[in-house]
């Protein structure tokens, strides 16, 4: 395998409905997917031609991997799907990767809080008094900052770092969005921790391109080795993954400090809430966006 050609699997639900569907995008998560397309009767056009057609009522997403074989991308797929009647698994590898450009003009800068506007390297907006602007290359790393996770962890950053917040870790930090955005806002200290080594060589580049390099360290290390605690931890990572860290979570945040949650669906919110609660936190926020929802906690002072 190599970058001239990528693996695909289809995950197809014979008709989709609203739990089915968010269990589904929820899983993806977890898989960092290269690309993502979503399919339903909505928006699909007649007039694109697909060797492989979508029947009518059913919902339909595409994801692709580079480096890995078409068998062992759909036995990873299969191994986070949860069990839905009517859903299908399918798997091929493309040599045509035309399409992996075209998902650029859609990018456009964004306002995504009150000092903060993401936008990509082949547009760049004025950006009004006291807004910092974010560049961003995702290539292949999740973080373009127009996902609603991403946009309600940035809106939580920025309300933070008002309070002059001097440490940051950002766990999970992919293309590095979420550090870059601290650094802009005047975090002193930004540390981003990612399990992906393509995503640490994207996010270190995002850094350089935005002039915070020297201020945002990207370690080769696993949350679990991290000892140095923040007044500021963020976590934009499925709930399941939150729950599995959350200890980590919990004494890398600084007495007094703050911890926001993010990829967490409305309906997954609970679960996600009592298990932070109960380690003593203070829930302070939780922003919705759409059907995503963010959890802001205060650890007690000592």
């Amino acid at each position: 395998m190599t970058l001239d050609s990528l693996s695909c699997v289809q995950i197809t639900l014979d008709q989709g409905d609203e739990l089915g569907e968010a269990l589904v995008e929820s899983a993806l998560w977890a898989l960092e997917p290269q690309g993502v397309e979503r399919q339903d009767d909505e928006t699909w056009s007649e007039l694109v031609e697909d060797p492989r057609p979508r029947a009518a009522g059913a919902v339909r997403w595409r994801i692709h991997r580079s480096g890995t074989s078409a068998p062992a991308f759909e036995e990873d797929v299969r191994r986070v799907l949860p069990s839905l009647d009517g859903l299908h698994i399918a798997a091929w590898e493309i040599d045509d990767l035309s399409f992996m450009h075209t998902w650029k003009e859609f990018f456009r800068p964004a306002r995504v809080s009150p000092r903060i506007i993401v936008h990509p390297p082949w547009d760049v907006p004025e950006a009004p008094e006291r807004v910092r602007l974010v560049m961003v290359e995702p290539g292949m790393a999740f973080g373009t900052g127009t996902h609603e996770t991403t946009r309600l962890c940035i809106r939580a950053l920025d309300e933070r770092l008002k309070e002059r917040t001097r440490s940051v870790l950002d766990v999970g930090t992919g293309s590095g969005i979420l550090a870059i955005a601290a650094a802009h806002l005047g975090a002193q200290r930004v540390v981003g921790v990612e399990n992906d080594p393509h995503a640490l060589v994207i996010a270190r580049e995002n850094a350089r391109l935005n002039g915070v390099a020297s201020s945002i360290s990207f370690p080769d290390t696993q949350v679990s080795d991290l000892d140095e605690p923040a007044e500021l931890v963020l976590a934009n990572i499925l709930p399941h993954v939150l729950l599995a860290i959350r200890e980590h979570l919990y004494r890398l945040v600084m007495p007094g400090g703050h911890l926001v949650l993010s990829g967490i669906l409305v309906t997954e919110r609970a679960g996600v809430e009592d298990a932070f609660a109960g380690r003593g936190m203070e829930l302070v926020d939780a922003p919705v966006m759409g059907e995503w929802c963010a959890l802001v906690f205060q650890r007690p002072a000592e």
